[in-house]
């Protein structure tokens, strides 16, 4: 199954995270794996990322000055031995919490993303693609089915 996370990434504007790319992005995928038990840095696929605009500032008709945040959209690769809702928790209750941010802090530091050292995260939304989620239906119903017999 795939997850489709959406996270914000504030206290770093697009501009800067397009200086080191690759170790940003390298980072960022070891931060999030690190959130999610079983969950590789590999196995955070096809990550984009783009200049947050909240819908406040874009409708507001004024000019737009660079945010400070980004919006980072990745896929989480699983497998049938992990939970699409257990992981999607532990990812949100990580950033929710602080940890994230935490860890975040602590590689960047470690990793030399200098442009990430003061960044935070304390906003996700995780969902599964729409084919995973009929298949994840279907094993629930599968196993209700199997239960009442």
């Amino acid at each position: 199954w795939r997850s489709l996370p959406l996270q914000i990434i504030n206290n770093i504007a697009l501009s800067e995270f397009n200086v080191d790319i690759s170790g940003y992005t390298a980072t960022l995928k070891k931060v999030i794996a690190a959130c999610m038990d079983g969950v590789e840095p590999e196995d955070i696929i096809n990550m984009v990322v783009s200049e947050y605009l909240p819908s406040s500032s874009a409708s507001s008709g004024r000019a737009l000055q660079e945010s400070d945040a980004i919006e980072v959209a990745y896929e989480v690769l699983g497998d049938d031995t992990m939970s699409f809702e257990t992981l999607s928790t532990e990812l949100t209750d990580a950033v929710t919490s602080g940890e994230f941010t935490t860890i975040l802090q602590q590689d960047a530091t470690e990793d030399g993303s200098v442009g990430l050292e003061d960044a935070t995260s304390s906003e996700v939304t995780t969902s599964a693609t729409p084919e995973e989620t009929v298949l994840m239906y279907a094993e629930q119903v599968r196993r209700k089915r199997s239960m009442q017999v």
